[in-house]
Order: C-alpha cells, then sequence, then structure tokens
C-alpha cells in the first residue's frame, strides 16, 4: 500500500509540525518548503499518495502547484490548507476537482490527521478501480485473442509475437501504460478476421499478393480499428492499431521526448512488425535486427537498439516432437499443423495456450491429425523433463 504524504508550505516550522503529526500515522512523510521545491521532490520521490499545500506560498501558489500535480500526476489525491479570507479560492479550486479537501488555518490536529486518512482512502479506492478496470480489459481482451486464434490462427500467432515484442521494447525504453500497448498487439491484426484465409497464407508464405489481395490487406488496420473505436478506454489502442502500416510511422532517426502515446505506439508497432516481417520469412533475429539497424532512415534507432537487447535475451530451444497429450502450455510449434483435410488449425511460431491444446485434443481424439508434432521448448524445461538415471 502506497500512503506516502508530502507536505508543502513555505514556513518550516509548519512542516515539522506536520511530520510530528504524522509520522505515527502513516508509512512515510516528506516535505517540501514551497511549491517549486515540492515538484521537485515528487520529481524525484513521487508518486504520492497524497500531496497536502497551503493556498498562499511565493513564487508557485498553491493552486499553480496542485495544478501542475495533477496534470503529471492524476491519481494523487490532494489537500489544500487556506485561511478563512480564501475560501473563495478554495471551494473554486475544490469545485473543479483539483482538490480532494481542503483545511482552515489555525488547522486542529484531529481533523488534520482524519483528512489525511481519508484521503489516502480516497487514493486508495483510485487505485483499485483503475486497476480492475484495467485487468477486466486485458481479460476481455484475452478472450477475443482467443476467439481469433480459433478463426484465424495465423493472425493470431504473429499478434502473440508482436505483443512480446511489444512489451520487452516498451520495458526497454521505459513506456508508461505499457498495457495499452500490449493491448494494441494483441489486437493489431483483428481486421483480418475479414480476410480470405488463402491471403494470409500467401503472406506468410511470403508469396506475391494479386491487387485486390494488397488492397484488403493494407486495410486490415482500418476495419481492425473500426471495430474496437466503441469500447471504452481503447482510444488510444485504436489510433495505434490504425497507424500500424503507415511508413510514416517507423520513426526514422530518434525518439522526441514529447511525442505524444499515439505516435509512439505506433513507431514501435510499425517496426517490430517489419521485425516479424523478416523472421518470418527465413531471417534469424540477430539478422532481421542488423537489417533494420542499416536502414536507420527508415525506422527507429532506439526502438531497433530495444529490439536487438531483446534478442539477446531470446532463451536457448530445443525442438522436440510430441503428440497433444504430451503438450504442455507454453510450447511453441515449429510446425503448422493441419488437420487431414489441410485445414490450418495452428500456425508455425504459436504457443499453446489452454484454447488451443484443449481444440488439438478434439481432432486427436477422432484421428483426425498426424502426430507427433514438432514444438520447441525452452532448453532448460527440457532438461528438466529429462529422466533421472537411477
Amino acid at each position: 500500500m502506497n500512503d506516502k504524504i508530502l507536505c508543502v508550505d513555505d514556513e518550516p516550522n509548519i512542516l515539522i509540525a506536520y511530520r510530528r503529526q504524522l509520522r505515527k500515522k502513516v508509512s512515510h512523510v516528506d516535505t517540501a518548503l514551497g511549491g517549486e521545491e515540492g515538484l521537485k521532490t515528487i520529481r524525484a520521490k513521487g508518486p504520492y499518495a497524497v500531496v497536502i499545500s497551503d493556498l498562499k506560498m511565493p513564487g508557485l501558489s498553491g493552486i499553480e502547484f496542485l495544478s501542475q500535480v495533477g496534470e503529471h500526476y492524476p491519481d494523487t489525491v490532494k489537500v489544500m490548507i487556506t485561511g478563512f479570507g480564501d475560501l473563495d479560492s478554495a471551494m473554486t479550486a475544490v469545485n473543479h476537482g483539483n482538490v480532494f479537501r481542503f483545511l482552515t488555518k489555525p488547522v486542529d490536529t484531529d481533523k488534520f490527521i482524519k483528512t489525511v486518512q481519508d484521503a489516502v482512502r480516497q487514493y486508495e479506492l483510485v487505485i483499485a478501480e483503475k486497476e480492475l478496470l484495467e485487468e477486466t480489459l486485458k481479460g476481455s481482451v484475452h478472450v477475443m485473442t482467443e476467439v481469433l486464434s480459433q478463426v484465424n490462427p495465423i493472425a493470431f500467432s504473429r499478434a502473440m509475437r508482436l505483443k512480446k515484442y511489444c512489451r520487452q521494447v516498451a520495458e526497454k525504453l521505459k513506456v508508461d501504460d505499457r498495457w495499452k500497448l500490449e493491448i494494441a498487439a494483441m489486437l493489431s491484426q483483428i481486421g483480418c478476421i475479414t480476410l480470405h484465409p488463402s491471403t494470409l497464407e500467401k503472406i506468410y508464405a511470403d508469396q506475391k499478393l494479386e491487387k485486390e489481395e494488397e488492397q484488403a490487406y493494407s486495410g486490415h488496420p482500418e476495419v481492425g480499428a473500426k471495430l474496437l473505436e466503441a469500447i471504452p478506454r481503447l482510444e488510444e489502442v485504436t489510433g495505434i492499431i490504425r497507424h500500424q502500416l503507415e511508413p510514416e510511422e517507423r520513426g526514422g532517426g530518434s525518439l522526441d521526448s514529447g511525442i505524444n502515446f499515439v505516435s509512439l505506439g505506433s513507431q514501435i508497432l510499425n517496426v517490430v512488425l517489419e521485425f516479424d516481417n523478416l523472421t518470418m520469412h527465413g531471417n534469424t533475429p540477430e539478422r532481421a535486427a542488423k537489417k533494420l539497424r542499416a536502414g536507420k532512415d527508415l525506422y527507429n534507432g532506439e526502438i531497433v537498439e530495444a529490439l536487438e537487447g531483446m534478442v539477446c535475451q531470446i532463451p536457448e530451444m530445443e525442438r522436440r516432437s510430441v503428440r497433444v497429450n504430451e503438450m504442455d502450455i507454453g510450447m511453441v510449434f515449429d510446425q503448422d499443423v493441419k488437420n487431414t483435410g489441410g485445414l490450418l488449425l495452428v500456425a508455425r511460431g504459436q504457443e499453446v495456450s489452454f484454447s488451443i491444446l484443449e481444440r488439438l485434443k478434439k481432432f486427436s481424439y477422432r484421428k483426425e491429425l498426424d502426430e507427433p508434432v514438432r514444438v520447441l521448448v525452452p532448453h532448460n524445461e527440457s532438461k528438466e523433463k529429462e529422466p533421472v538415471a537411477s
């Protein structure tokens, strides 16, 4: 639980009093002398659950200070302390949603402590609701991608690889709201459900597309975006998906520090799509990253560098042939899996998931599947499964 408190005032004695009153009530209390020092403290030690500020301070006023806190740390709960003569300003701040509560001077100790405790509980509620919404949304997206895995195995397989690449690039670049980028990657191929299966199979096999097929494929990001744009909280995800194939979103050069999230996400997705194209068509991950780096005017160098770092972390895999009843979730298919009638069930490169495994078990039970199937298993896991000599 985060119950870190920051108290900001231009009088040192008042800050000492606040620290003394709160030291046995919360786990951590910091103080800052004035608004400018308060912003520096938040950047260095934040985020804080609650920020308490005096209204009248030289330089940056309490309202200006808390306004900046709200802009950069929207989850932080803000409390204002003011004199009786400033009630109108305090009420305006509260009514505009910038401040959770205000206290008037002189501040009663019991009331001060209760206000801080209420503010901490408010922060916990905000964070809990945010986490619930994010996890619920992720769960819904997971269901959608599982359906895609059954309807279009090639598109699903690619989406899962893109998710892995985007996650690792985002971690390397310290991207905020990484969950949105992961969801964009997972749903980036959802528009492919409108494509004829043969079109994706041609792309998968690196075969030339007819003009109509090229037009249909180039339009799949817009189709996917239109399918998703009515879902609340997915506006930025929808924007990333819409721009995933646009050359101008490759972002040659270096990352702009002021870049908005949609443009950054589009750049990352665009680069990892090309990386996936290269590896899907016979290039090793090392060679694919090298080719991207050679096109430094086309692809963002920092994203490519993050991909190269990821390549070094890919675990060593061991190829094995197993029957369906020997498969474990997390193994990776090293071949296309088709039924005896030639229907593609799973694309090479796809991970074994619960729904895929259940589907293959049904085909195996009816003897409509050629077994064994080649899979890749992490080398250390493979060793753990080897029988021990007695």
